[in-house]
């Protein structure tokens, strides 16, 4: 049996993806979700787009498919410009970011 990122939890109430579709092994969540290793998982992008009409998470219980719009909120252009304009600064003067810096060390 090959180890999956999902078969290290144990009880995982929600697992969440609105980042990009090829991270996520979605034969892998189908299984975590029928086995029990994730309860629930909502997901706004997928590995094929449009996600299959034969894809298993149309029909699951414990599944939520969003429209791939999840970017698409009331007032999220000015949040982020609220990000952005003193990361871009903050870049332009010493090439670090102000806000939501990555550390690949630490791995986020």
């Amino acid at each position: 049996m090959i180890l999956t990122f999902f078969a290290h939890f144990e009880n995982l109430f929600l697992f969440v993806n609105v980042g990009r579709g090829p991270s996520v092994d979605s034969k892998a969540l189908v299984a975590a979700l029928e086995d029990g290793h994730v309860s629930h998982a909502a997901l706004d992008v997928f590995e094929t787009e449009p996600l299959p009409d034969d894809s298993p998470f149309w029909s699951m219980k414990n599944m939520i498919v969003t429209p791939h719009n999840t970017g698409v909120i009331r007032h999220f252009k000015k949040a982020q410009l609220e990000l952005f304009m003193p990361n871009l600064k903050q870049y332009l003067q010493d090439g670090s970011f102000k806000y939501n810096q990555v550390d690949l060390i630490k791995g986020y």
